[in-house]
């Protein structure tokens, strides 16, 4: 996820919820520091969609 998302250029750390239970739900933060970091998984996941609504945007439309 790491790589995909700095070869997309959208910003994130992605890290499990719990430090400590690295098998467990992974989100995307904007920084490393547990303490200080701030949940950024919904607009990691919008920069996502976008940059591929971008490089495809018949696809992204539904069909009637």
């Amino acid at each position: 996820m790491d790589a995909a998302l700095r070869r997309l250029g959208i910003p994130g750390v992605p890290a499990p919820e719990a430090p400590d239970n690295p098998a467990g739900q992974w989100r995307v933060y904007d920084r490393v520091d547990t303490a200080t970091r701030r949940d950024t998984t919904t607009d990691a996941l919008a920069a996502v969609v976008a940059k591929f609504q971008k490089a495809n945007p018949a696809e992204a439309r539904p069909t009637p």
